[in-house]
């Protein structure tokens, strides 16, 4: 009766371990998933901020660069009328 038993709960135990293995497998391959998707996205967010990119952006906007900063003096900085 106790070899039953033991054999029974063996039986369990490694049933319970290979299933957790499969578990760990599939936790395994969708890290590896979402780590393509995370450099793949990383890129796009690389190629918007890039200067090129921005400076394309800029144009289709209608915005030109600078030739000279004034800077307004004040003391309170507030916009005045």
């Amino acid at each position: 009766m106790l070899v039953v038993i033991v054999g029974i709960a063996y039986v369990a135990q490694v049933n319970s371990s290979s299933t957790r293995g499969f578990e760990v497998k599939d936790l395994q391959k969708h890290i590896s998933t979402l780590r393509v998707e995370n450099e793949q996205m990383q890129y796009q967010v690389d190629a918007q901020e890039s200067v090129d990119h921005v400076t394309k952006e800029l144009k289709m906007l209608g915005l030109v660069p600078v030739d000279q900063v004034a800077y307004a003096s004040g003391t309170s900085g507030l916009a005045m009328k």
